[in-house]
């Protein structure tokens, strides 16, 4: 998945178009959260995981440019 994110194009990589689509579901649809429900008991830990890897990315308010930002940049797991 690193070199499909690194070597494809952005209509084509799916972690570039799946970031995109969680921005247009926040921003236009107005849901601010999704869920991750396991189902097989040995994924339990796995929503967990999803949730700290995508707050890693969420919480940013400004550009890189320092300046502040209208809309929300990424949904609550």
């Amino acid at each position: 998945m690193d070199n499909h994110f690194r070597e494809s194009d952005f209509q084509y990589n799916i972690p570039v178009l799946m970031g995109l689509i969680g921005i247009w579901y926040i921003n236009f649809f107005k849901f601010p959260t999704y869920c991750v429900v396991p189902y097989d008991q040995y994924l339990k830990r796995f929503p967990a995981y999803l949730q700290q890897l995508d707050m890693e990315s969420n919480g940013k308010f400004v550009t890189k440019h320092n300046e502040m930002i209208n809309y929300q940049t990424g949904p609550i797991v």
